[in-house]
């Protein structure tokens, strides 16, 4: 039981009620960060299979499996990355050697995904794509987990957790639907030689440039805003005892063992393979079977930015079953 400060409060939260209030910069930094992660999504969901079968000429196949293969490595790291941060301990805490150190890595990967080297056959292109690709998971990983376990170690007020996470799953979308949305009006634009601008090579190089400098900058920023809460940052105490590599795959096992979390787990698995398919397949279809230019391609992804933007208002005025209803049958 925690030890109480003049018999009546718990030390832990005399604590965490003194420190400062977050401010608003502090909570559009912490937001923003979360663009990283949307432009990482609508590149390798939507992007790169079209830009590797379509415009390099890799078989689909290959691609998919290269991309496939990458949530494998997911699986493995993000629990070992989320372990590691849980028992850093540094001047900068826990969480923001990870943020920082993800910046650039996150970038540099991203990037190179953009630019396979000539020459190679299509199975070293898999490989290439593998490679960048799970560098670029692994790097964004160690900031999405630090930055995700950080927001209840920010504050212990349920109303202003609630505020940053809903600043960040706007970003979130904000950087997806927003970057795809620039991009395609700008390096997509259609041309004589490219009335679809999605089929121009030569729109792949800036778009590959802006995402990374956009990645590299706001994860910077989401690092640099939020670096005046690392004193008041709540964390455990060092344990006392190092285990082993197999102490901590027992424990992530145990987690299989849970009921709650395999529906939850399960839950998950259906809708992002849903999303997946969705992802993988809108550019196909709004090129081919639509046969839409980028612009009309962009004017179909503002409606999906104008849908982040309210649902949360939406959903603060009516009842969420009747949102549901009206959700499914459309």
């Amino acid at each position: 039981m925690a030890t109480t400060l003049g018999g009546a409060v718990p030390v832990e939260r005399a604590r965490v009620s003194g420190t400062p209030a977050i401010t608003f910069g502090t909570r559009i930094s912490y937001g923003s960060g979360a663009i990283a992660n949307g432009i990482k999504n609508a590149a390798f969901t939507t992007y790169l299979l079209f830009f590797y079968s379509q415009i390099i000429g890799v078989p689909a196949g290959i691609v998919s499996a290269a991309v496939a293969l990458t949530l494998l490595v997911d699986a493995v790291a993000d629990p070992l990355i989320g372990r590691w941060s849980d028992l850093t301990r540094s001047r900068w805490g826990r969480r923001h050697p990870f943020i920082y150190g993800s910046a650039l890595p996150t970038a540099l990967f991203f990037l190179l995904a953009w630019f396979p080297p000539a020459g190679l056959t299509d199975f070293q292109m898999g490989v290439w794509i593998f490679a960048t690709a799970s560098l670029t998971r692994m790097s964004i990983s160690a900031f999405e987990i630090a930055t995700s376990a950080m927001t209840p170690e920010m504050t212990d007020d349920y109303r202003e957790r609630t505020r940053l996470f809903s600043l960040r799953w706007w970003f979130g979308y904000a950087g997806t639907y927003g970057f795809t949305t620039l991009c395609l009006l700008t390096f997509f634009a259609a041309t004589p030689e490219y009335p679809r601008g999605q089929l121009n090579p030569d729109g792949y190089p800036g778009f590959a440039i802006a995402g990374a400098l956009t990645i590299f900058m706001v994860i910077l920023i989401c690092g640099i805003g939020t670096h005046n809460r690392i004193p008041h940052l709540r964390q455990a105490d060092a344990p006392t005892q190092r285990m082993s590599l197999l102490g901590h795959l027992r424990e992530m096992g145990a987690a299989l063992k849970n009921r709650a979390f395999l529906a939850i787990f399960g839950f998950g698995v259906l809708k992002f393979s849903a999303i997946g398919l969705y992802s993988a397949t809108n550019l196909f279809f709004g090129t081919y079977l639509f046969e839409l230019t980028a612009t009309q391609l962009a004017i179909l992804t503002i409606d999906s930015l104008v849908a982040a933007t309210i649902a949360a208002p939406i959903s603060r005025r009516w009842p969420s079953s009747d949102i549901r209803c009206v959700g499914a049958s459309a």
